[in-house]
């Protein structure tokens, strides 16, 4: 410690710590039972942990060293000579600058938190962490078999709950609350006779099962359905089984949500007549394996899976999708045998090593369908001109996801009208640029055309920026389009707007409004911003009755509150840059 003076232990001179010397120190039958000074807590201690090498001698039973600011600069990882303490039932570890992960030998075979007589046996508390918090994942605490308190709450643990949670039967109080974790909350925890259940601010997905916790909540997830019991529609649960063998990839996991994957921005889905057709999600440096839930996509015409990092077989019952017209699973790393397609589905198959090494001689077909390549595509080219997005919508947006390979790794918009199609590729030339963060850019004509030339009759509010208008896409999805007055563009307005484009490209939190794109051409700046259709607070706190609305309950009205303090926390400690929103108004 730095102010070990604190502790008014003797430098030298008696060796002995049950002594009459050694302050905050307890002894019985000459043994240290105890070292207590205001439970170690609140003291402020500073400098690096001491070393716990040796603490199995103490016979160790309650470690707590909370809202202690140990390793200010770089925090500490819980270290490995904690392991020594064999009798270890209580551990303590809030507001203390703890990073890195939970170790694995808490987890060991009976040798951590054992039942013990007393009501305060098997606790784990290390929520509340500052700076970057703990991380990684929590399988571990599926295997402490005799907790009865976990609270883990503000921190970045990501992954899932493990299914093994149902066997912690001792378990009184399970919170997570503003951590990372993702996938279907395990039935063995909804099963668990909780006093204290706490889910809030995470990524769960699915439906929210029927707890038998006394007290619980799960607000601010990605659930499907807003009840408990209530089951996901069929393509939503086998999109998530999809998710599931794949790891959950955060930006997947960022955009699927709901009940409905054609009425909201599902990322790398297209639809047709209200299902899903299409998964396109070449490049995106997917890793896992294909899941068998995919089968049960009866509509799927495409599947682009090409150039990621996917492992495992295809699995039979793929073969089942009888729409399939192409399949493209090149560049991975599958692995034979291969199902049965229908022979007029196009199957792509190449940089597969393992498919590859398995076919070293080339069907005969092969050779005439060398030769055809070398015809079909003069056919094609003579015929091109005639088919020029023919099937494209006038006036309609198509926004083409980030390719990994591209240098630029830019977002390219395609605008397409009855004339012909215009491809912004974003990469910096006149007044259509790509400011650092790499968001999207849409065409103002876009923009005049969805709002019905920014009339009136769309408005939806003013500020001191500018205008916020009501705007409708080709595919029914509602926009808010945020249009600066051209009478108060000055250098600081630009400024700003620049500045909220920074800012709003770099956050992704569920309590703040999503950024979908902006227009710099000629004197507009514009921001398009996802729709909120319940519309401004103030309408149903101060003017409900003009609008004939319902007046807001008190519960509604402080999980309001709540809500908007998480995602003012995010921007001011959990984000990866810290942001001062400076316009937030308490009334």
């Amino acid at each position: 410690l730095k102010n070990p003076d604190l502790l008014n232990w003797p430098d030298n001179g008696d060796d002995d710590p049950c002594g009459s010397h050694w302050p905050h120190v307890f002894c019985s039958q000459s043994r240290v039972t105890q070292i207590q000074v205001q439970g170690l807590q609140k003291n402020q201690f500073t400098g690096s942990l001491p070393s716990l090498n040796g603490l199995s001698g103490l016979s160790l039973e309650v470690m707590v060293l909370d809202n202690n600011p140990l390793n200010v600069s770089s925090g500490w990882v819980i270290p490995d000579d904690l392991m020594n303490s064999v009798q270890l039932q209580n551990l303590s570890l809030m507001s203390c600058n703890v990073v890195g992960k939970v170790p694995d030998f808490l987890g060991g075979v009976e040798t951590v938190f054992k039942p013990n007589f007393g009501s305060d046996t098997g606790i784990l508390w290390l929520n509340g962490q500052s700076g970057e918090g703990m991380s990684g994942g929590i399988d571990v605490i599926g295997r402490m078999s005799s907790l009865t308190s976990l609270w883990l709450h503000g921190n970045r643990f990501s992954g899932k709950i493990p299914e093994s949670i149902g066997g912690l039967v001792d378990l009184k109080e399970f919170d997570v609350n503003s951590n990372d974790l993702v996938g279907l909350v395990p039935e063995g925890l909804a099963s668990l006779k909780l006093d204290n259940l706490d889910l809030n601010n995470n990524m769960f997905m699915g439906p929210v099962p029927k707890f038998k916790a006394v007290n619980f909540s799960y607000s601010s997830n990605r659930f499907c359905q807003p009840d408990p019991g209530v089951p996901c529609g069929p393509e939503v649960t086998a999109l998530l089984g999809f998710l599931d063998d794949l790891g959950y990839p955060s930006r997947l996991v960022d955009s699927w949500s709901g009940n409905d994957p054609c009425g909201g921005a599902w990322f790398g889905l297209s639809c047709g007549k209200g299902k899903v057709s299409a998964i396109h999600l070449a490049k995106f440096n997917l890793s896992g394996s294909l899941s068998p839930s995919v089968g049960n996509l009866e509509s799927l015409t495409r599947i682009d899976l090409g150039s990621n990092y996917l492992t495992g077989v295809v699995p039979a019952n793929w073969s089942s999708l009888k729409s399939l017209t192409l399949l493209d699973l090149s560049n991975n790393n599958l692995s034979p045998p291969l199902p049965k397609f229908n022979p007029s589905m196009k199957l792509v198959l190449g940089g597969n090593p393992l498919f590859e090494s398995n076919s070293s001689k080339a069907p005969p077909e092969s050779i005439f369908a060398g030769f055809a390549l070398l015809i079909i595509p003069l056919c094609i080219y003579l015929c091109k001109k005639k088919k020029v997005n023919s099937s494209q919508p006038p006036s309609s947006l198509v926004i083409h996801p980030r390719d990994p390979s591209d240098s630029d790794n830019t977002v390219k918009i395609s605008i397409a009208n009855d004339a012909q199609t215009h491809t912004s590729a974003g990469s910096g030339s006149g007044e259509s640029h790509v400011i650092e963060s790499g968001n999207l850019i849409i065409s103002v004509q876009v923009l005049k055309n969805v709002t019905k030339n920014f009339a009136q009759e769309n408005e939806l509010g003013r500020g001191g920026f500018g205008v916020v208008y009501k705007g409708q896409l080709d595919d029914g999805t509602k926009i808010a389009v945020k249009r600066m007055e051209s009478g108060v563009i000055s250098h600081k307005a630009l400024d700003e707007f620049q500045a909220e484009i920074e800012v709003l490209s770099k956050v992704r939190h569920r309590h703040l409004v999503s950024l979908l794109g902006y227009s710099t051409e000629g004197p507009e700046r514009i921001l398009v911003y996802e729709y909120m259709p319940q519309g401004a607070l103030s309408r149903h706190l101060f003017h409900w009755k003009t609008f004939k609305l319902e007046p807001l309950s008190w519960k509604r009205r402080l999980n309001i509150a709540l809500d908007v303090a998480r995602g003012m926390e995010y921007l001011h400690t959990l984000a990866h840059q810290s942001f001062i929103h400076r316009d937030l108004k308490s009334t």
